[in-house]
């Protein structure tokens, strides 16, 4: 059995918490996260090499908010929130209404401080939800935002599906995150062994410790996920090689902000979040994971 395999098997005994694991995960990274990937804890668009980071994870979110007509009456319900800083972004360009969800409550927290010193508070709330079952009463929002957490949720069509019940008729589902772009094979791994060769048990592990417990599915299978949700006109769009340089980013950020980082962070902790990093972007280079946005709406 490959790492890889093994991992899979544990996700699906019923006595692994993902849930539980991933919030406590974060809870414990926050901020930590903040040196290495800035406020933004997603990766970025890069529509020239010479892009900063920062310019960059903005870029993503109007990536997405580009597929949608965000206007002061629009309401989103932002699944997986972070520390708040997108919907604070989205907010200030359009003065929509959102409300954030995350499992962490550390990440709540600061989002809920970070809303009240700006002065949003009115139309920029967060609160400790699960995306598979946010509590929302049916129809409440125009546009269901799924940043990059959807890789954490061990069940996509589950994610779709409350979607789908908590948008009114008309409203539209954006999601952006690390997807497999095709099924990953016994003629991967062996490749990647003889090619790269990758300690698959190390990497995987090491990628655990970065970024919590995740759950990777194809393409297709979003997709699936969502018409067999009720979603119509389902796009999906490929953008792996402008999000590739985010490794990069976050490395030079490491290098630049060592000692910041190591107020937060130990050695062993630091070269695990390399070492992950590394990992997922052989996968990124190899064209087995990458990165995909999702629209799909609601028929009225």
């Amino acid at each position: 059995m490959d790492s890889l395999s093994f991992f899979s098997m544990i996700d699906k005994l019923r006595f692994f918490d993902a849930l539980r694991f991933n919030a406590k995960h974060y809870n414990a990274i926050t901020d930590a996260w903040r040196y290495i990937f800035g406020d933004n804890f997603h990766f970025g668009y890069f529509a020239a090499p010479t892009t900063s980071l920062d310019d960059a994870t903005n870029a993503l979110i109007d990536k997405l908010a580009s597929l949608a007509d965000i206007s002061q009456e629009t309401k989103i319900l932002d699944v997986g929130c972070g520390i708040g800083t997108p919907a604070f972004y989205l907010h200030k360009k359009t003065a929509c209404d959102i409300t954030g969800i995350s499992t962490s409550e550390t990440g709540i927290g600061r989002a809920q401080q970070e809303s009240i010193k700006r002065g949003f508070e009115q139309k920029v709330r967060f609160r400790v939800a699960d995306g598979l079952n946010t509590g929302f009463a049916p129809e409440t929002f125009d546009i269901a935002w799924v940043m990059e957490s959807s890789h954490l949720m061990r069940d996509k069509k589950g994610l779709f599906a409350e979607c789908w019940r908590v948008l009114k008729p008309g409203g539209v589902v954006l999601l952006c995150d690390v997807m497999m772009r095709r099924p990953y094979t016994l003629a991967d791994r062996l490749e990647l062994l003889k090619a790269e060769k990758l300690n698959l048990i190390i990497g995987s592990i090491d990628n655990i410790k970065s970024f919590g417990w995740v759950r990777l599915e194809t393409f297709e299978t979003y997709t699936r996920g969502a018409t067999d949700a009720g979603f119509k006109q389902v796009e999906l769009v490929d953008i792996s090689e402008q999000v590739m340089p985010t490794f990069e980013g976050w490395k030079a950020n490491i290098l630049a902000r060592e000692e910041s980082v190591l107020k937060t962070l130990n050695r062993s902790q630091i070269n695990s979040f390399i070492n992950g990093s590394e990992f997922c972007k052989t996968f990124f280079k190899n064209k087995i994971s990458g990165y995909g946005i999702v629209k799909a709406s609601k028929s009225k």
